[in-house]
């Protein structure tokens, strides 16, 4: 028995909990780091004590640490039982599981200690020898048929943390009733107990070198190239610099560029060191100004063209570029902007327009996409945020419209995918079509703001923003974003500054309700735990907690006439949604904050 003073301080559910951990049959390491935290900071073991892993947005993602909150090995062989039990009922035939990891410490650690488990329950397993990118990963679950696939990676997430990425057969992730499903298995597993083990050395187990999917993976990616004759001649006249961020993009994006062309390239070598403790940067996310100063520094150094990042798993694309004289990142939507224009005014040139293009957005995305898709006449669907919506809305209609060919599909959150040969975003095909795209402005001696600036003139400036109430990681941080939710849901706001709100949009109700009137709509996208305003501007605020991070994510679009020119309307733009920012800040959290 455990004689610890720090224990009398717990309460005695939580006391019976740790001690369980104690006395269970685990890694020594794990037990070794209980007993140092009762030493010297209880508090960890409150919050990593204080509840269990639940399905988030994209499967689980936690801080790594002890206890059933924190991803470990012990949390992570109950995640693989679990969806060892969901294979084996729902994949008879098919019993076949493929395995990736990124550069986060313990992430090949999980990775094998998943295979193990999958194989003790006899499930062939094919564990990627080294680390790639989501992307990858999601290629690989379709081309080797498997019936699900693991991604251990925490994405754009702190160096504190790592998460556990489920997919399905098609290569997504896996949907909502999927989790539920799996989550009915968690349920019914001891956590300490339940997870059979296998001997890595198990035949099950099969070891592959990714190197051997790797050009079946540009080879399905090079599709989306709109000028591959044009980029192999010209592709060395624009200069490029590249930063992983310390994660999986260097061990692809740099080769794939060079294959669409794109040869003068240059390295941020300190960043594209593979490091655990992403060592450069605070947070290995694209959405931070901070994450570009070094790939900036390089830029300017050799009077580059352009900056292409990835973030640590490589399915978001970061883009910079010097703009008279200025640094100029593009945010998530402006590349949803450009991308969405440049593939549909080329194919349309090409005379390659499909007769049912297909767009997929969500609905915190800025609504330019859908003017764009109308444009060109391309069928355009809405989902929820998480890229998993998009590839079940794919997949649905493939399924039921097999006439109509996905060219499309983006979230603000610097997320995209340009075809259907993966299901999920794709940083590394991304980076390869903002070269492109950079090489064709640059021959027409435009850049990319030129051409984002052509695109305004032609559809109206939209600006959006998305800001974060961040909360803290644990269970008072659950319950302060709950709070506001359900405060919000009670006493909804009606105006905004000077603007007037026309309807709200309930997805957890499922309901549109029109301000001043009794009219209600039934919506037809699923619950979720989301509110949409919609003012008789036309502009519209997002309000949702985030699925992987401790925040309550704030997105905020606003339509802005051209009255001079398009410079001045994006500032008057920006203004606008600065003061929307300052008021719907004070609403919900009853604070004056400087959101400028």
């Amino acid at each position: 028995m455990y004689q610890n003073k720090a224990l009398d301080r717990l309460t005695r559910s939580m006391r019976d909990l740790v001690l369980s951990w104690l006395d269970a049959a685990i890694e020594k390491e794990v037990k070794t780091q209980i007993l140092q935290y009762l030493q010297t900071d209880p508090r960890c073991l409150v919050e990593g004590f204080s509840h269990t892993l639940a399905f988030g947005t994209s499967g689980f993602r936690a801080l790594m640490g002890v206890g059933p909150a924190r991803m470990n090995v012990v949390t992570v062989r109950w995640i693989s039982q679990g969806l060892a039990h969901h294979v084996i009922k729902n994949r008879s035939n098919n019993k076949k599981i493929v395995i990736a990891f990124d550069n986060r410490k313990d992430s090949a650690l999980f990775a094998k200690e998943s295979a193990k488990v999958f194989a003790a329950s006899g499930i062939q397993v094919v564990l990627l020898q080294e680390l790639r990118p989501v992307p990858f990963l999601s290629f690989a679950v379709r081309e080797l048929g498997c019936s699900a696939g693991v991604m251990i990676t925490a994405s754009h997430n702190p160096k504190e943390y790592n998460g556990y990425k489920i997919y399905g057969a098609d290569g997504g992730e896996i949907a909502p009733s999927q989790e539920k499903e799996i989550q009915r298995e968690l349920d019914n597993i001891d956590l300490l107990t339940g997870s059979k083990v296998a001997s890595y050395a198990d035949p099950l187990i099969q070891v592959m070198d990714p190197k051997n999917l790797d050009q079946g993976y540009f080879a399905a990616m090079g599709k989306i190239q709109l000028f591959p004759e044009e980029d192999k001649k010209h592709g060395a006249e624009i200069e490029i610099v590249y930063s992983s961020l310390h994660g999986t993009g260097v061990t692809l994006t740099p080769m794939a560029l060079s294959q669409w062309g794109f040869t003068h390239l240059h390295l941020v070598e300190e960043q594209c060191k593979i490091d655990p403790y992403f060592s450069t940067v605070e947070n290995p996310n694209p959405e931070h100004k901070e994450t570009y100063a070094l790939g900036f520094a390089h830029l300017r150094k050799r009077g580059a063209d352009l900056l292409l990042l990835n973030d640590g798993d490589a399915d978001r694309i970061g883009v910079g570029l010097i703009d008279k004289g200025k640094e100029r990142i593009l945010n998530g939507n402006e590349i949803a902007i450009l991308c969405a224009y440049f593939l549909c005014s080329t194919r349309k040139l090409q005379q390659r327009l499909p007769v049912r293009g297909i767009f997929i957005s969500t609905n915190v995305t800025t609504e330019l996409v859908r003017k764009i898709a109308a444009f060109f006449h391309v069928e355009y669907f809405e989902v929820h945020t998480g890229f998993k919506f998009i590839a079940e809305m794919i997949h649905m209609l493939e399924e039921k419209q097999p006439d109509m060919e996905f060219l499309f599909g983006v979230e603000e959150s610097y997320g995209c995918l340009l075809g259907s040969y993966a299901r999920d975003k794709d940083g590394v095909a991304s980076a390869c079509f903002f070269a492109e795209m950079a090489l064709y402005c640059k021959r027409k001696g435009q850049t990319l703001i030129d051409l984002l600036t052509d695109i305004y003139c032609q559809f109206g400036v939209f600006r959006e923003r998305q800001h974060s109430l961040v909360f803290p990681d644990d269970h008072i941080g659950v319950a302060k974003r709950e709070e506001i939710m359900g405060m919000l849901r009670k006493n909804p706001f009606l105006s905004l500054g000077k603007e007037k709100v026309l309807y709200i949009e309930d997805y957890e109700k499922g309901v549109r309700e029109h301000i001043g009137s009794d009219k209600k709509e039934k919506l037809s996208l699923p619950k979720a735990n989301t509110m949409l305003f919609r003012f008789s501007s036309g502009d519209k605020i997002v309000i949702r907690p985030s699925g992987t991070e401790s925040k309550i994510r704030l997105h905020i679009e606003v339509q802005v006439e051209s009255r001079d020119s398009i410079e001045e309307a994006i500032k008057r733009g920006d203004r606008n949604i600065a003061m929307l920012l300052q008021d719907l800040t004070e609403k919900l959290t009853g604070e004056r904050q400087n959101n400028g």
